[in-house]
């Protein structure tokens, strides 16, 4: 370590998404923070579905909050986080009534309003009639975390934070870790998933959600409390799944089976869902501020960012922006699908990207290749831009 080296506020060893959104929040008010990315970030596109409507009227006000929270958080990286129409099936009677009252208290626009679902008279879930009470299509969202980093990093940098390779003098380390104790996904391949929406299930205990992936499907769990019975919990996860026809194959069930099981207090700052975020990020801020003397606010920092939530208005902008760069494109052969995904990701670079695949399209025609060597290069500019000071 040089001796003419900064001395930080606040010095961190790794990096999550709450330890990002922490970073820059902190930085934003004034306090001198180093963030050490020793260990990198992954880039990888791997999305997880919020878990905003409740399940039960006892959790009505909290759930309130929640959305509130992860709306404000959306204004910081509103293209990351995808509106999507999820099928919610429950084991009670009243679920319907419940979003209903969840839509007027929130003010929901009326294209995000639940709408209930029928399953006996529904040709697409009519096989889930006999295994679930009710169902209703309800609007949440789909994040993308590990993008959603990078994008907080670099505004943490744009207000004076420091990003590192080394390790920095700080009066106050925290460790984060990318790991999560609350949420695991996994993908189940070559198993088709046959109905047209992402599908959520959820208790007081768990939540779990079903999406389609390429020719396979992708299973997400999150928890809810922090010591459940744990023989109990992947008991109703595997029954659960069972009910959907989801193969519980040894790997499936020995991927919840580790997770459950071996989900441990740990000394690092783990990586919450989104279900556990915004009350964890507050206990964080709060602590920083009394190690700095200094508020750290979450609505105020949140407040000042000046963009606008995802909802409809953002989502259709967002929308037409991508159909209007995919019209640029699509001569090099790139699906819709895989072209979206990287507008989404890179909206800021997406022009660029766009020229170098017709650029290289005098090496390849092979739309795949030509996908992931544009990604490679963003990232890969990236990467200079975040260790330009090492």
């Amino acid at each position: 370590m040089s001796k003419n080296q900064p001395i930080y506020f606040i010095q961190t060893e790794g990096v999550n998404y709450i330890g990002a959104l922490w970073a820059y929040f902190a930085q934003k008010s004034g306090l001198k923070v180093s963030i050490n990315l020793q260990q990198g970030v992954h880039t990888s596109f791997n999305p997880e579905l919020s878990i905003v409507c409740p399940v039960s009227f006892t959790q009505l006000p909290a759930a309130m909050q929640r959305r509130k929270d992860i709306l404000k958080l959306s204004t910081l990286t509103p293209h990351l986080f995808y509106p999507r129409r999820v099928l919610m099936l429950s084991d009670y009677s009243n679920n319907n009534k419940l979003q209903t009252i969840f839509d007027i208290l929130t003010k929901r626009e009326r294209e995000a309003c639940a709408l209930p679902v029928n399953l006996l008279k529904n040709k697409t879930y009519k096989a889930l009639a006999s295994k679930f009470k009710s169902a209703v299509l309800v609007y949440e969202y789909q994040f993308d975390r590990n993008r959603a980093i990078i994008e907080l990093l670099k505004k943490a940098q744009k207000t004076g934070a420091n990003l590192s390779r080394e390790k920095t003098h700080g009066l106050n380390t925290f460790k984060f870790s990318p790991e999560s104790n609350t949420h695991t996904a996994i993908i189940i391949e070559n198993h088709a998933w046959v109905y047209p929406n992402d599908i959520r299930y959820s208790t007081h205990e768990f939540s779990i959600y079903i999406q389609k992936w390429d020719m396979s499907t992708r299973v997400g769990l999150i928890t809810h409390k922090k010591n459940p019975d744990k023989e109990k919990l992947l008991r109703g996860v595997t029954e659960f799944l069972s009910k959907l026809n989801i193969p519980i194959n040894d790997e499936t069930k020995t991927h919840f089976k580790h997770f459950i099981f071996n989900s441990k207090k740990s000394e690092l700052i783990t990586e919450p869902s989104l279900f556990d975020l915004p009350k964890q990020l507050r206990g964080l801020l709060k602590q920083a501020s009394s190690a700095a003397n200094k508020p750290i606010r979450l609505t105020k920092a949140l407040n000042t960012n000046g963009m606008s939530p995802m909802n409809h208005a953002t989502f259709r902008f967002f929308q037409q922006q991508c159909d209007e760069k995919f019209d640029l494109a699509k001569q090099t052969g790139i699906d819709y699908t895989v072209f979206s995904q990287l507008y989404y990701r890179y909206p800021d670079s997406i022009d660029d990207m766009i020229e170098d695949a017709y650029a290289l399209m005098s090496t390849t025609r092979d739309p795949q290749c030509i996908a992931k060597q544009i990604e490679s290069n963003i990232l890969q500019t990236e990467n200079q831009i975040f260790y330009k000071n090492d």
